[in-house]
């Protein structure tokens, strides 16, 4: 039995479990950074005397940074291991969080955003890759939705976090705060996240034999005396890889999947505080429609996990996608009505979040070893470009006097070609690593 096939047998480990905590970890300052920003936002606009449309394209800076770190930085992880790149990324994020603090102009705070926001997007797809090298079958789609609950339980801790800050000791605190986890993180990395097993049985680094079986003995199993077959890698490399045969398919909708879901669920995120407020409710009563949009998002993981356990996670994701249109319908039908828009807020972060969970549950089993971070990290690239436009559109939209209800109903027609999308994705050939069963795929 070789490696792959073992972990994919076999009941998971203590150490397999922790490899998923520190993933989940470290996926929450992903969402804390996304809605940290958010929750500063009146605080920044006033400081600096902002339009909605400037707001709004601080609002995308770290997200344009995000993008740029899944499209341009993620796949190296496929070259120098995922665990080197996360540790790099989280290295270069606290660095540049901590910047921010010193900003004197909009301009420097625009900056850092981005610069921040590469090593986010740079880790997110080998975090996730980890997630599922490290998951059994029977588990791998439970263990993709708990990493993926990290996103809203950063954003949700994140804003409770930074609502008290903020108002006691000025937004620059919120930063500070982002740059001192960050850091920690990275100590937790240095000395608990183990290196991807598929990356080592693939890339072959040096002593690599010696590494996966250190690997095998913390899982619990034997040694083996020799790695598996090296698989053969693409001479066109891995991102040309995604196109070859009938796989452009595949990543295509994949890809509009990821634009559409991250278009939406961020604009919603980063939005929602200031829309309610300026709706004619409290500053508290913003903040909290932006901590429960996240606050859903965590049972919608959740729930994506358990349902996806017994039942398809593709038709699972499908549900969530064509469930999500009618929170953004709800949300603007009921904007101003206090306890009517919150549970809006709810529902859309759960059914954006549970899509979220399928859409990297599904992802990672289209591809192979060698290729597999690549993927990620372009689709989830593919997704920040989403994320960095839906912002600053609104914000443009707002300023030219559209309705705040109109801009939420904009994105349920999307919705739907998404869960469209996800519905045509090629029953193709089982790839090399992980593959689930059929029933998880």
């Amino acid at each position: 039995m070789d490696v792959r096939t073992l972990i994919n047998s076999s009941r998971m480990s203590s150490f397999q479990v922790q490899a998923v905590i520190i993933c989940l970890v470290i996926n929450m300052l992903d969402g804390y950074d996304t809605l940290v920003i958010a929750f500063s936002g009146p605080a920044v606009s006033k400081e600096f005397a902002l339009t909605s449309t400037e707001l709004g394209v601080v609002l995308s800076a770290g997200m344009l940074g995000m993008g740029a770190g899944s499209l341009f930085l993620a796949p190296l992880a496929d070259r120098i291991g995922r665990r080197n790149l996360t540790l790099a990324s989280l290295l270069g994020t606290a660095l540049f969080l901590a910047l921010t603090t010193t900003s004197t102009s909009i301009v420097q705070v625009g900056v850092y955003r981005v610069l921040s926001g590469l090593g986010i997007g740079a880790m997110l797809a080998s975090l996730n890759v980890i997630t599922s090298e490290y998951s059994s079958d029977k588990r791998r789609a439970a263990s993709i939705a708990v990493y993926a609950v990290g996103y809203p339980i950063g954003a949700t801790l994140g804003g409770f976090a930074a609502a008290g800050l903020i108002t006691s000791y000025g937004w620059r605190s919120a930063f500070i705060l982002g740059a001192a986890v960050t850091a920690a993180l990275a100590v937790v990395v240095w000395f608990r996240l183990p290196e991807s097993i598929d990356y080592l049985t693939v890339a072959r680094p040096r002593n690599a034999l010696e590494k996966v079986n250190k690997l095998l003995v913390k899982m619990g199993h034997g040694t083996v005396a020799q790695l598996p077959p090296a698989q053969e890698r693409s001479h066109k490399g891995a991102v040309r890889a995604l196109f070859e045969g009938g796989k452009w398919k595949t990543s295509v909708l994949i890809w509009v999947s990821f634009f559409i879901l991250m278009a939406s669920f961020n604009f919603a995120a980063q939005w929602t505080p200031t829309i309610l407020v300026s709706s004619g409710l409290s500053q508290s009563s913003g903040i909290s429609g932006g901590v429960l949009v996240t606050l859903g998002g965590i049972f919608g993981s959740l729930v994506f996990g358990a349902i996806a356990m017994r039942y398809s996670a593709r038709w699972t994701t499908v549900g969530f996608f064509v469930l999500a249109a009618p929170s953004f319908l709800a949300f603007a039908m009921t904007i101003g009505q206090l306890g009517p828009v919150l549970a809006s807020a709810i529902a859309i972060g759960f059914f954006t979040n549970g899509a979220m969970a399928g859409v990297y549950a599904l992802t990672p089993n289209e591809y192979s070893t060698g290729e597999r971070s690549t993927a990620m990290g372009i689709a989830i690239g593919v997704g920040r470009i989403g994320a960095i436009i839906s912002p600053a559109l609104a914000g443009a939209l707002l300023d030219a006097k559209w309705p705040q209800s109109g801009v939420y109903m904009l994105f349920i027609a999307p919705l739907i070609v998404a869960a469209a999308a996800i519905s045509l994705i090629p029953r193709a050939t089982k790839p090399a690593g992980i593959r689930q069963e059929e029933k998880v795929a």
